[in-house]
């Protein structure tokens, strides 16, 4: 993950909490391409996220919660057939 990325990462915890998560989380993504971050940095911070949600004390059982966060990853690779993310950009 781009280091400049990690700040990210407290403001992702603070997002799957909330009821509309994927519209915070793609808003997020927006901004964070408009700031020149490459769709392969962006999803590189989804992984570390999704990596330190499986182990953390309040999320780590919380399976929708985790089921939402894949079920959004899945939009930047060729998992997902629509609603894609960064459709510009290859599918990683």
């Amino acid at each position: 993950m781009n280091s400049n990325l990690a700040p990210y990462i407290p403001k992702l915890f603070k997002l799957i909490a909330l009821n509309n998560f994927e519209n915070q989380a793609h808003n997020l993504v927006y901004l964070l391409h408009h700031q020149g971050y490459s769709k392969a940095d962006i999803y590189a911070l989804f992984i570390e996220f999704h990596e330190t949600i499986q182990t953390h004390q309040r999320f780590k059982t919380d399976e929708e919660k985790y089921n939402r966060l894949c079920n959004f990853m899945d939009r930047f690779t060729a998992w997902s057939k629509t609603f894609k993310i960064l459709p510009e950009e290859p599918d990683l």
